[in-house]
């Protein structure tokens, strides 16, 4: 499951956002978050208490048209049946759309119920995030009061990823802005598990040779909280003697250049499997924090050795208009 961090009202190739940003547009989409937002449920929830399997559908907008949108399942009685966690783009007043595993994903919503399907109807496909026949498609209703967390899954962020021989695997749990991370690999000399607490989030994570000697790189893109939703790359490598090490990540707010524009609202690709590129709007004097008018910074990394470590090293930098 890949997923990045998008900027809103910024294009990417696997989501489309409104092409332009102006202040009906703007008042739209706010509109819009009324409708969007909040905890959705299947309809085991009401039985509950009587051991009945159940999901909830947590919705949050991150910016203007961009939400955060993710499954989980219950899980004090039996492990979680569903897992499901991707970034959604508005496309209207009543859905959101989803590109997720070569899938697109519609999440349509009316005043009370929230219904998922995929774009062409193959409802089954949708079963790849639940286990034992279980699905994400269907309808959920809306919940008009706090959500039961004391059953529900409680981690926050969850991945599995592989390369080779080498498996990954990342969570966070934690309430409000800070997070306890968990990053436990299997394959090397022997198994190596680092836990930290973090402040933000982990949005995504990617496992890629981005210098072709045939190990894995792992990338984990953390977001601060806050309005800004300042980006931070959490690098690491795999060495021939099969150990895990840091890589050296060059900074972005502190550069003089680089960080002149800068607020946030980072978002990440990778590229041909063995690059990483880094978008984030250019803010001018006086823009709102919603509201960039600068364009878009685009830079590109790759991966070399430096003397003491592997480091992300900048390739070029270009500066995209205004969508």
């Amino acid at each position: 499951m890949t997923a990045v961090v998008f900027a809103a009202c910024q294009s990417s190739s696997n989501n489309t956002a409104p092409e332009t940003q102006d202040s009906t547009t703007v008042q739209y989409q706010q509109a819009w978050s009324t409708r969007f937002v909040g905890d959705f449920v299947s309809d085991g929830y009401v039985d509950r208490q009587k051991g009945a399997d159940w999901y909830a559908v947590i919705i949050d907008q991150l910016q203007d048209s961009l939400y955060q949108i993710s499954i989980r399942s219950r899980a004090d009685k039996k492990k979680p049946s569903c897992t499901f966690d991707a970034k959604a783009i508005a496309k209207d007043a009543t859905h959101l759309i989803a590109n997720k595993d070569s899938l697109e994903i519609v999440f349509t919503f009316t005043d009370s119920t929230l219904t998922i399907n995929t774009a062409n109807d193959k409802a089954d496909q949708l079963q790849y995030y639940c286990s034992g026949g279980g699905s994400i498609a269907g309808t959920y209703q809306r919940l008009n009061e706090n959500l039961d967390t004391k059953t529900i899954d409680a981690r926050k962020f969850i991945k599995a990823m592989h390369f080779q021989n080498i498996h990954c695997f990342i969570d966070t749990k934690g309430e409000g802005s800070m997070q306890d991370l968990k990053m436990e690999i299997i394959g090397l000399n022997q198994p190596t598990t680092i836990s930290q607490s973090i402040e933000g989030s982990i949005t995504d994570a990617v496992m890629m040779d981005m210098d072709g000697d045939q190990l894995p790189e792992i990338l984990l893109f953390q977001q601060s909280p806050g309005s800004g939703s300042y980006g931070t790359i959490m690098a690491y490598t795999i060495t021939k003697q099969n150990k895990l090490e840091k890589v050296m990540v060059p900074g972005i707010e502190s550069d003089a250049i680089l960080g002149k524009n800068y607020m946030g609202h980072d978002r990440y690709e990778t590229a041909k499997g063995r690059y990483l590129v880094h978008y984030f709007p250019k803010y001018q004097n006086g823009d709102a924090n919603c509201c960039p008018t600068g364009g878009t910074k685009m830079i590109q990394y790759s991966l070399e050795q430096a003397r003491a470590a592997k480091r992300l090293h900048i390739d070029f930098v270009r500066d995209l208009p205004q969508q």
